[in-house]
């Protein structure tokens, strides 16, 4: 799925050209992790892994996977690369960003279920999407 937005495509450069920010990118790569998990795997400082990790959620990049409730009663967040493959490419034209999402079960269902609900009922829909982020990577609806 090309990144028809220039601001959009600038953010993904921007942040994969940070060396954290690629780390933790590499290490979620290779499966969801919670920050701390990361933060010990890449030896990078714990507030400036959190930092990251909501920088790089804000820019669509990555997204939380599942919130777990540890004995303690701490909620321990664990977070996944949202893409499989990440293409840059520099054109004469700008950036050119091919980004191909990792789309699991509940990200199809989620997805089928925003279109189900904006049919039904398009200005209700529409109401609650202004004001709020729109996603950078808006998952296909794939069979």
């Amino acid at each position: 799925m090309w990144v028809s937005d220039p601001p959009k495509a600038f953010n993904i450069v921007r942040a994969i050209s940070d060396d954290y920010a690629r780390r933790i990118i590499f290490t979620l790569l290779l499966g969801p992790k919670p920050v701390e998990e990361i933060s010990e795997r890449e030896n990078i400082p714990i507030s400036t892994c959190y930092r990251r990790v909501r920088e790089l959620q804000q820019s669509g990049i990555v997204k939380p996977y599942r919130t777990v409730l540890e004995s303690e009663g701490k909620k321990l967040i664990i977070y996944k690369c949202a893409f499989k493959s990440l293409t840059v490419r520099m054109e004469p034209d700008g950036l050119a960003v091919d980004v191909i999402p990792d789309n699991d079960a509940a990200d199809k269902l989620t997805a089928l279920w925003s279109l189900v609900r904006k049919e039904a009922n398009p200005n209700q829909v529409k109401e609650k999407q202004e004001g709020s982020e729109v996603p950078l990577i808006v998952p296909p609806i794939t069979s």
